[in-house]
């Protein structure tokens, strides 16, 4: 009987314990990335499923694009898009994940999330402005969503980010400056599983107030702003 007890402790102990995901992280020198990512290839404008559904996936669960599209009239997952990133987190809220949505452009706040994510195992979904592409042939004036998978540091300061695109083989894990990252931000933000994650939670809520002078990260009001978002 006591070791039927004790194994019920032990039990309940690991099953609310807060995940651990830094098996993932991978340290090379003054890199920092994390492995598990598998390409996928976005069909038409559908950046922001398909990065999402590979976040999905490296966290273990596996939910396709279509799935993550609006269901309304016309089935046109693009009917109204001025709800970018505050319809993903609701649909991943849906799917038991929470997405911290960061609208402030703040550097030293870019950075320090960015570190703070990766150094955890957790990847950041990525909205950018592809006007402001260092690479010429991706530049246009239209909004794209990105994963941010890693970073490179020098003197524990991040100097360029590792970033993931859904357009198949070759675009896991590619570099850019932190300088250009920073430039391109529309918005940005960790995404992880809700279940047993609260200290995640607590943690981003002060480096943000630290910036924001606020802990407020409920998923903002869709605005003007997000016309046109990925």
């Amino acid at each position: 009987m006591n070791k039927i007890l004790v194994f019920l402790v032990l039990f309940s102990f690991y099953a609310n314990a807060q995940q651990d995901y830094t098996r993932n992280v991978v340290r090379k020198k003054n890199e920092v990335y994390l492995r598990g990512f598998k390409p996928q290839i976005q069909k038409g404008k559908t950046c922001a499923f398909y990065s999402t559904s590979m976040i999905l996936a490296y966290y273990g669960k596996n939910v396709s694009p279509d799935k993550l599209k609006r269901k309304g009239k016309g089935s046109n997952p693009y009917s109204d898009r001025r709800k970018g990133s505050h319809f993903m987190a609701q649909r991943l809220k849906s799917l038991g994940f929470t997405f911290i949505i960061v609208q402030r452009k703040d550097k030293e706040l870019f950075r320090e999330i960015v570190k703070y994510a990766i150094d955890k195992g957790i990847p950041l979904r990525w909205s950018c402005n592809l006007r402001f592409s260092p690479i010429k042939k991706e530049r246009n004036n239209s909004s794209h969503a990105r994963i941010i998978t890693g970073y490179i540091h020098k003197n524990n300061k991040i100097t360029h980010v590792f970033y993931t695109d859904s357009w198949g083989f070759g675009h896991i894990n590619k570099i850019m400056t932190f300088s250009c990252a920073f430039k391109m931000t529309n918005r940005f933000g960790p995404v992880f599983p809700e279940k047993n994650n609260q200290q995640f939670l607590a943690d981003f809520k002060k480096i943000i107030a630290q910036y924001t002078k606020t802990e407020d990260i409920s998923v903002p009001q869709a605005s003007e702003e997000e016309i046109d978002d990925e």
